[in-house]
């Protein structure tokens, strides 16, 4: 007896479509009590690397986990203040993703326009959340 529902004729293919994630999203990463005052934690969301930090006040921070300058992981650096500093190098990095300072430069002298990416990030239920996509859409959606 042969059933009816047998392909004979077709190849049934099981693979499953990459189709990636919608960035316009907030994303759960951690739980907040585990970046503490003062720490640096590398997260992964889809295809973005990402260093979620806790500044000396207890604010917390999200910037593309990778230095402008040499590509040096940005997680393996330290909390100064309210910046991030790369390890290699030294170059501070503010909320924005700004370069604001460089240790072997005198004060006066202008930084170059180095720049990384910066995320939207809050902390809610216990939480801390990112928001990958377009930051001017992260006002208007809350976390679920």
């Amino acid at each position: 007896m042969e059933l009816v529902t047998t392909l004979k004729s077709q190849t049934v293919r099981t693979r499953i479509r990459d189709v990636g994630i919608n960035p316009n999203h907030w994303y759960a990463v951690s739980w907040a009590t585990d970046l503490k005052v003062g720490q640096v934690m590398p997260v992964k969301i889809w295809e973005w690397a990402i260093a979620v930090y806790r500044d000396i006040n207890g604010q917390l921070h999200a910037l593309e986990d990778s230095c402008p300058r040499r590509g040096v992981a940005l997680h393996k650096g330290k909390v100064k203040g309210a910046n991030l500093a790369c390890r290699y190098h030294g170059w501070e990095f503010d909320s924005r993703g700004q370069c604001v300072k460089i240790p072997y430069l005198p004060p006066t002298q202008k930084l170059p326009c180095a720049q990384t990416r910066s995320f939207p990030i809050q902390e809610l239920h216990g939480l801390i959340w990112v928001f990958p996509g377009d930051s001017s859409l992260a006002e208007a959606s809350q976390p679920p």
